[in-house]
């Protein structure tokens, strides 16, 4: 048997892969080493975009293309991160971003901060395991290295005080609850998301937007008085429409506030009820109040106005099944029979509309001029060449089917209403037009720069307030203090409960290092308010408002914003459930200065902060549990 087994060996193995595998890292210590270097090069890039204060970053594209923004999504979307460790945290910051619609730099900041300060850890007991042997084992150990701590008992301990930090997160130690739906809140909310934007400036009127547009779209979910179940669809009822540049707009909406003249002013943008269509074809509105101009005209009366969808095409003929008859045209009275057979489906189209007292025509085609001159010569509107999705929000909002064939004209159900039909403007060849319905829950916003490049980022911040607004609303009603406060409080509650639970060995050490991590969020937003003389701090004990002055740059003011939370915890020992409130001491981000963040308004919801400290936990997890990294390529590649 030993002689089978050798020569089973010694034989020539064919490959039983297409792809040859090479160890790249070999070893727990050195994969994490490698993964950890990897982040950090994130976190860098990153730190600077964090706060009012944050900046923003040129990406230059292969196609020599290039990008403006400092908001972390859109940075992390468009670098091209090549080692896999990057990637993963790509992929899950930019989950984060997509699920709460913001906290994608903090993510990637804490999940960096915990790993280094967890690699610090790993090569000090390596270091100390190396003296312990008398540095015997010389080149060869150092180039395989294996951890003296298992990794699974890193991540275990980890997700624990992870655990730990969401349990005093939702404790009245750190959150406030509100009470659901208040606007002064959510305004609060709406406005932290968009004052980091680097157009933190003309936030003003965006943030009324942003809240007036999510209160609107929740209305079809009133009935529903349990705030866990409201679900707020932004993507299918929210709609963002962006105007840029001087010169490009020819209004014909009289009703429109604004009046769209200078389109390039941030100022105007507005949330407007209902939804909007956009055709290059130019609409014919009737306004049945006057009898000017037909064309381009506002009917904003409140009577219900009936409407159907044509799906089918009245102007191509030829490979309709109704055109039964029809042959090669090959004489005169094969186009004669033609023309009469189109002339006679126009009539009866025409008829039909007619016959079901129809006011408004929308069509995702052409539709012929002799039809349109009738329709409008008897004061039926006249839509056409829609969009598919335009088609469906049409359906949606009048209660109209789509009709496939002029046989289901005589379909009472198919037919729908619309209350108010306008021009709005033209825009690049597009001609919008707005759709609305009583208590319709479809929301639009205008938004208006003078450039390309301000309207996209003008873009990305409202998403971003939408969906925090949106994920606020449907969660428990509950707030944090931002400015690093809550970060901080989280950090020294960590310290606090390792002391009073009597926590020993490896657990404490794991929960000072998520400790620490934590107060890396008020460290880089007092950091990116540079420069750091005669920074103050408020002190809030007598009513002249005196300051006290911190000399030591950022370390300094950290140790100080430390010590408060920590005297407030403190004397929340002694406090009882009824009287506890959390610390309101945090960074304020355009003066770095030590402030009460309750009088800035900087309140953000928990569910942010929960998914935070949940995506950066889980990322670090994943990452620890990896003990070899792997490079596979193609075995023997075709000759080109």
């Amino acid at each position: 048997m030993q002689r089978i087994a050798d020569n089973i060996l010694n034989e020539t193995i064919e490959p039983l892969f297409e792809k040859t595998c090479v160890q790249l890292c070999n070893g727990g210590f050195n994969a994490i080493r490698s993964s950890v270097k990897a982040v950090l090069s994130l976190s860098s890039i990153l730190q600077t975009s964090l706060g009012p204060r944050s900046m923003s970053k040129m990406i230059l594209k292969d196609n020599g293309e290039f990008i403006i923004t400092n908001d972390g999504s859109m940075i992390l979307s468009n670098i091209k991160a090549n080692h896999p460790a990057s990637k993963l945290f790509v992929d899950i910051a930019l989950a984060q971003d997509r699920d709460v619609g913001d906290g994608t730099t903090s993510v990637v900041l804490i999940a960096s901060e915990i790993l280094k300060l967890l690699y610090e850890m790993i090569e000090e007991e390596e270091e100390e395991e190396y003296e312990g042997n008398g540095g015997e084992g010389g080149e060869q150990q150092q180039q395989q290295q294996q951890l003296t701590i298992h990794q699974i008992t890193l991540t275990s301990l980890l997700f624990k005080a992870g655990q730990v930090a969401l349990s005093i997160l939702e404790s009245d130690q750190v959150s406030n609850a509100f009470q659901s739906n208040d606007p002064t809140i959510l305004l609060k909310m709406a406005g932290v998301s968009l004052a980091t934007k680097h157009y933190s400036y003309w936030t003003n009127n965006l943030i009324n937007i942003a809240y007036n547009s999510i209160i609107n779209t929740s209305r079809n979910n009133n009935n529903n008085n349990n705030n866990n179940n409201n679900t707020i669809d932004i993507q299918n009822n929210i709609n963002i429409i962006k105007m840029y540049g001087i010169g490009n707009n020819n209004n014909n909406n009289t009703s429109s506030s604004n009046n769209n003249n200078n389109i390039s002013n941030i100022d105007n943008n507005e949330f407007i009820k209902g939804l909007f269509i956009s055709t290059i074809k130019q609409p014919f509105i009737i306004n049945n109040n006057s009898n000017n101009n037909n064309s381009s005209s506002d009917t904003t009366d409140n009577n219900e106005k009936r409407c159907c969808i044509l799906g089918f095409d009245l102007i191509d003929l030829k490979n309709k099944e109704s055109f039964k008859t029809h042959k090669s045209i090959s004489s005169v009275n094969d186009m004669d029979h033609y023309l009469s057979f189109k002339q006679s489906r126009l009539i009866f189209i025409f008829n039909k509309i007619k016959q079901m007292n129809i006011n408004v025509v929308f069509c995702k085609y052409s539709l012929p001029e002799n039809l349109i001159q009738m329709l409008v010569y008897h004061s039926i509107s006249v839509i056409q060449e829609l969009k598919d999705e335009d088609i469906t929000k049409i359906s949606t909002i009048t209660g109209a089917v789509l009709l496939n064939n002029q046989d289901e004209f005589d379909l009472e159900s198919m037919i729908g209403s619309i209350s108010i039909i306008s021009m709005y403007c033209k825009f690049e060849n597009q001609y919008f037009i707005h759709l609305s319905n009583e208590n319709t829950f479809y929301s639009t916003i205008i938004i208006r720069s003078p450039t390309m490049d301000i309207a996209d980022d003008l873009e990305i911040g409202m998403i971003d307030a939408l969906y925090l607004l949106k994920s606020s609303m449907e969660t428990k009603p509950r707030y944090v203090y931002g400015g690093g406060c809550c970060e901080m409080s989280l950090s020294m509650a960590l310290k606090r409960h390792v002391q009073k639970n009597n926590i020993k060995g490896l657990e404490a050490r794991i929960f000072e290092i998520l400790a620490n991590a934590f107060s890396v969020i008020p460290s880089i937003i007092g950091s990116n308010c540079y420069p750091f003389q005669n920074t103050k701090i408020d002190n809030d004990s007598n009513d002249n408002d005196d300051q006290e002055m911190i000399d030591g740059g950022i370390m300094s003011i950290i140790t100080r914003l430390s010590f408060l939370h920590g005297q407030h915890l403190k004397n929340q020992d002694v406090a009882t459930d009824e009287t506890s409130v959390p610390c309101k001491w945090g960074i304020d981000g355009w003066t770095g200065r030590i402030c009460d963040i309750s009088k800035l308004g900087i309140i953000e919801p928990l569910v942010l902060k929960k998914s935070i400290i949940n995506a950066a936990i889980e990322s670090c997890i994943t990452l620890l549990r990896i003990d070899t990294i792997i490079s596979c390529s193609v075995l023997n590649p075709p000759i080109k």
